[in-house]
């Protein structure tokens, strides 16, 4: 949560704030996906995984580079 504040997360998405910051425990990591798939037979084209947040990968830079691998392959 933004200002420091511990929390977790159902699987519904919701935020429950942690009573008391929980400072020592390491994030888990998440990851974000992106699938293509063919309309009309369902096959899967192709896909991709990133790693979502933090310092090294841009807390909100995970769309744009999955963006970036899809059109690199669609440029082969």
């Amino acid at each position: 949560m933004s200002g420091g504040q511990t929390g977790t997360i159902d699987s519904r998405g919701h935020v429950e704030e942690d009573p008391v910051p929980r400072y020592g425990p390491q994030a888990q990591t998440r990851y974000a996906y992106l699938t293509v798939i063919d309309a009309r037979s369902g096959e899967k084209l192709w896909g991709a995984e990133h790693v979502w947040g933090g310092l090294v990968t841009g807390f909100n830079s995970v769309g744009v580079r999955l963006i970036k691998d899809l059109e690199k392959q669609t440029k082969k």
